[in-house]
């Protein structure tokens, strides 16, 4: 990952299992709790094949992490965050750019519906890297999943290389 002139550059590895803290320190200040596991839960996933992190690193401290779930078909990306001090300078984009060839097929999220800021300006932060809705409205969406209640709270996105 390029970096700014005169500085180190960030580099995007894997998870070096002695970093899971200072992960789980950006992913507790980037998340709700209800949206995350106990650091433990969470750590425990790292003995799981299909799951993965990895991390952006300036200067050998990490500032950015990518969650994935490997499967088949496409992989699933569940918690991405950058550091607070770190945002709104491409760090993010390159991560998730670098970790999509990593595997090298479809990539999928969810993401909440556009009803705050912070919603819509990851809405576009997605879109802006090559994500689309993977359906046309979250009342197709709804049908689809034969949602039966009135509200959905996420809708699902995907990056497919093919078509990108």
């Amino acid at each position: 990952m390029g970096g700014q002139p005169g500085r180190k550059s960030e580099e995007m590895k894997k998870l070096d299992p002695k970093d899971f803290d200072r992960v789980y320190e950006i992913m507790d200040q980037s998340f709700p709790r209800d949206e995350i596991r106990p650091h433990e839960g969470q750590k425990k996933l790292l003995d799981i094949p299909e799951y993965q992190l990895f991390v952006a690193e300036d200067e050998g401290e990490v500032i950015a992490f990518l969650a994935t779930w490997d499967f088949d078909e496409f992989v699933f990306l569940e918690h991405f965050a950058v550091d607070t001090s770190k945002r709104n300078a491409g760090v993010g984009s390159q991560l998730l750019q670098e970790v999509i060839q990593h595997f090298g097929k479809m990539a999928c999220l969810e993401v909440e519906l556009p009803d705050c800021e912070i919603s819509v300006r990851r809405i576009h932060f997605y879109e802006r890297n090559g994500f689309k809705y993977l359906h046309k409205s979250g009342e197709e969406e709804k049908q689809y999943y034969r949602i039966c209640d009135n509200e959905i709270t996420t809708r699902l996105m995907y990056f497919d290389l093919k078509v990108s």
